[in-house]
């Protein structure tokens, strides 16, 4: 009997490779983004922080510099929402790369289970015909004696 072999290996190697490839783009995807929620959500505690300071009784010009300062970084905070609003669209086409990529190295896969299979049950099947083969020449000769 000859040993199981698909034609189409190498093409699913490639494909389990894009796969890798792409969960790995996700994963930085998902990670800048996620780098990026935590700078607002330090950005927003620190602009809480001096929120409170505004309260303190002070010199006008420290009140003014507060004050100045709180503006920016209101303003920080608006232009890190934008950049993770655009890293969720990268985020999301990320996604859909990497969804794609598994869904052509399942293809190959099933592919390759069926051929297997196939594969399988002509061997049974030779082998029972080999089997059923001796019995009948051990049973002919058996008659013959």
């Amino acid at each position: 009997m000859k040993k199981f072999s698909f034609r189409l290996d190498p093409v699913l190697r490639l494909r389990e490779h894009k796969v890798r490839e792409e969960k790995e783009a996700f994963g930085q995807a998902v990670s800048s983004r996620l780098s990026k929620e935590e700078q607002i959500r330090l950005k927003k505690e620190y602009q809480g922080k001096i929120l409170k300071m505004k309260a303190i009784s002070g010199k006008a010009e420290n009140i003014q510099a507060i004050y100045h300062h709180s503006i920016f970084i209101k303003d920080e905070i608006k232009m890190l929402e934008h950049e993770r609003s655009q890293l969720i669209e990268i985020e999301s086409a990320r996604r859909i790369k990497l969804t794609e990529a598994m869904k052509n190295e399942k293809i190959i896969t099933k592919l390759k289970e069926k051929k297997k299979d196939d594969y399988n049950i002509e061997n049974n099947r030779e082998e029972t015909s080999n089997l059923d083969e001796i019995a009948r020449n051990s049973r002919n000769d058996e008659f013959k004696l």
